[in-house]
């Protein structure tokens, strides 16, 4: 759904009576190509064998925190590792910092 309204938002869109119209010969503009990308988690882990099909994935970007991650400190080794993770698979890495029941020094020392 929100890949839907992604590429809904590169094209004008008008109201009419009848409905909503997409005007795809009027583009505003390219799409991120960090549009495509994964989540991963505390337990996610790319084996050594599929670095090829994630190298050839096309994924551009990978997050890691959030969700289930939110519950527990981001731990350097993870961090580490998730990073060292998107250097092989050539994506670039976006950190989820935890905010609940943390503040904002230390989601900044997280990321540090």
């Amino acid at each position: 759904m929100l890949l839907i309204m992604l590429l809904l938002s590169a094209v004008p869109l008008i109201a009419t009576q009848e409905g909503l119209m997409v005007r795809v010969d009027e583009p505003l503009g390219t799409i991120s190509p960090y549009v495509l990308g994964a989540n991963c988690g505390i337990l996610c882990a790319v084996p050594a064998a599929m670095f090829p099909e994630a190298q050839n994935s096309g994924v551009t970007l990978l997050r890691y925190g959030g969700g289930f991650s939110d519950e527990r400190e981001l731990t350097s080794g993870n961090i580490d590792t998730f990073i060292a993770t998107t250097q092989l698979v050539g994506a670039e890495p976006m950190i989820t910092v935890r905010l609940h029941d943390s503040t904002p020094e230390a989601s900044a020392e997280d990321v540090r």
